[in-house]
């Protein structure tokens, strides 16, 4: 969902449908989750930042994470 992502000063970064993106806590280095991005930089202003920005893959603590640890 685009309300709660944090945009730059300097404005979305450009980017496409399906291009592989990491979502990240503020203060915390490493990736919660990882996805593609569900419309364009483009696509999401038209959208009003409206909508899911993201199809997740994973995330921390997902049965992937599990089998790994």
């Amino acid at each position: 969902m685009f309300p709660g992502i944090s945009i730059p000063a300097e404005g979305l970064p450009l980017s496409i449908a399906g291009e592989a993106w990491a979502v990240k806590v503020p203060g915390n280095r490493a990736p919660i989750a990882v996805g593609t991005t569900s419309m364009s930089c483009t696509e999401a202003l038209k959208a009003g930042l409206r909508g899911k920005a993201l199809k997740i893959a994973h995330y921390y603590g997902d049965l992937l994470w599990q089998v790994s640890v």
